[in-house]
């Protein structure tokens, strides 16, 4: 979306020029972008740049940003890694193409012991981890860093986006440091019963767990949860602490997100991303940069940006990932 935003950033110079050429009752309408607000600004994706951090075309400047590494604060922003999947809470610029971390947390989709390995998928904890083209391997910690160097039984860490289908694609895959036993599942819930639930293929003891963020309420089956723990002989989660993977947004916050669509009722979808389901709506002034209104199907990876209005994203500028029905190797 950084040419839409390049765009933006142009009109708003643009548009009074016109405005006074057409005498004041000038018919030029546009959409604004997420940035040049002065509010607290949300960008989930995966970081495609270091150096400062890239995330959805836009780069933040970290030095003076506060970084969360799966709950624990680092002590600075050296620790961020190309394909590392981040929720940044900061300010955009006007341009639209840069701004300021207030926060970055950075998010591990799953963490545990490789149980099968084929050329392109891994399984841990009883999940599928989608291996592609556009999947970076730790070179420091995975000799050699692709797929060839993983064993079963190696521990990993990976950084990636949930799919529909309850795979994950990764971004980075990395070896945590040695001693970090601690696994960790990130899903949907489901075959809940009064002291196990089950994600995916694997299943949950959640009877001795500390429940986070659900606000008063009772674990419910389809709740978007990580679960932290250990494994027992079974291949059973004990699961030590459950994090409810949903929060409410202030209307008018403006926010971007990549994710993949999980359900489609035009004009109203949901996607699942890093941070949890979210929903968003889209209308007449909705710009496509990519694909179109027909794309917005199950399964679709898509990016979408807009501002919240009752815990409904309404989208401005909408990017779907069509690159699988094309040939067109372009990378513009």
């Amino acid at each position: 979306m950084q040419r839409y935003r390049i765009f933006l950033s142009l009109l708003t110079i643009l548009i009074p020029l016109l405005w006074l050429g057409c005498g004041g009752d000038g018919q030029l309408t546009a959409s604004g972008g997420i940035g040049g607000s002065g509010n607290l600004d949300t960008s989930v994706g995966t970081v495609t740049a270091v150096g400062s951090i890239t995330v959805n075309g836009v780069k933040f400047e970290t030095d003076t940003a506060t970084v969360i590494v799966d709950d624990q604060t680092a002590p600075d922003d050296s620790g961020l890694r190309v394909g590392m999947v981040v929720e940044v809470r900061g300010t955009i610029n006007t341009d639209g193409v840069t701004g300021r971390a207030e926060t970055v947390d950075v998010t591990t989709a799953i963490s545990g012991p490789v149980e099968a390995i084929t050329s392109g998928t891994l399984s841990l904890l009883g999940q599928t981890v989608v291996i592609d083209a556009q999947t970076l391997f730790d070179a420091e910690s995975i000799t050699p860093p692709s797929i060839d160097g993983l064993e079963l039984g190696d521990i990993v860490a990976v950084s990636g986006q949930p799919q529909s289908n309850g795979d994950i694609r990764a971004t980075r895959i990395e070896k945590p440091e040695t001693g970090d036993t601690n696994v960790r599942v990130t899903g949907f819930v489901s075959n809940l019963t009064a002291s196990t639930f089950t994600i995916g293929n694997l299943t949950v003891d959640y009877g001795q767990a500390e429940l986070e963020d659900f606000d008063g309420q009772a674990l419910m089956a389809g709740d978007y949860v990580e679960v932290r723990g250990s494994l027992n002989s079974g291949d059973e989660l004990l699961a030590e602490r459950i994090e409810r993977r949903e929060r409410a947004y202030d209307d008018g916050e403006l926010a971007e997100f990549e994710g993949v669509i999980s359900a489609a009722d035009e004009p109203v979808y949901t996607m699942v991303t890093a941070v949890g389901p979210v929903t968003f709506q889209i209308s007449s002034n909705t710009l496509f940069e990519e694909g179109s209104l027909v794309d917005l199907i199950v399964g679709a990876e898509v990016e979408v940006e807009g501002k919240f209005s009752s815990d409904i994203l309404e989208a401005e500028v909408v990017a779907v990932d069509v690159s699988s029905d094309t040939d067109d190797s372009d990378p513009d």
